[in-house]
C-alpha cells in the first residue's frame, strides 16, 4: 500500500478519519505513560503510534492541521487503551463504504489486532 497522501471525496470523509487518529493517540499516550511501567502496554503504545501515523498520511496535507481541532471528552482520558482502540474501530466500522476512496480495511485489522495483544496483557 502507498503511504502517500490520497485525496478523499469530500470532508465529510476527513473529519473521522482525524478523529480515528486522536484516539488512537490517545491510546498511545496511555499506553506510553501508564501508572505503571509495563513492557507490553509499551508495546501496543509504539504500535498505536504507528497506526495513528498510517492513517494521518491518508489525509491530504491541507486537512492535517485540523487534527488539532479535534475534541475527544474529557472521559477518554480514563476509559483505557483498549475501550480507545475499540472505538476507533468502531469508527471505521460505522462509516458508509462510498464518503471515501479508500480501503480502510486494513486499520480495522490492525486495531484489532492492538487490541488482541492489550487485551491479553491487562
Amino acid at each position: 500500500m502507498a503511504m502517500n497522501a490520497i485525496e478523499l471525496v469530500d470532508d465529510e470523509a476527513i473529519a473521522p478519519l482525524l478523529h480515528v487518529v486522536a484516539l488512537v493517540t490517545e491510546a498511545a499516550d496511555q499506553g506510553m505513560y501508564p501508572s505503571r511501567p509495563d513492557p507490553n502496554a509499551y508495546s501496543v503504545a509504539v504500535g498505536a503510534q504507528v497506526v495513528a501515523a498510517r492513517v494521518l498520511a491518508l489525509v491530504p496535507e491541507h486537512a492535517r492541521g485540523r487534527l488539532d481541532d479535534v475534541e475527544l471528552p474529557a472521559a477518554t482520558a480514563v476509559v483505557g487503551v483498549c475501550a480507545l482502540l475499540r472505538a476507533a474501530a468502531d469508527e471505521l466500522c460505522d462509516q458508509p463504504g462510498g464518503s471515501s476512496s479508500i480501503d480502510l480495511s486494513w486499520v480495522v485489522r490492525e486495531l484489532g489486532s492492538l487490541l488482541r495483544e492489550a487485551e491479553a496483557s491487562s
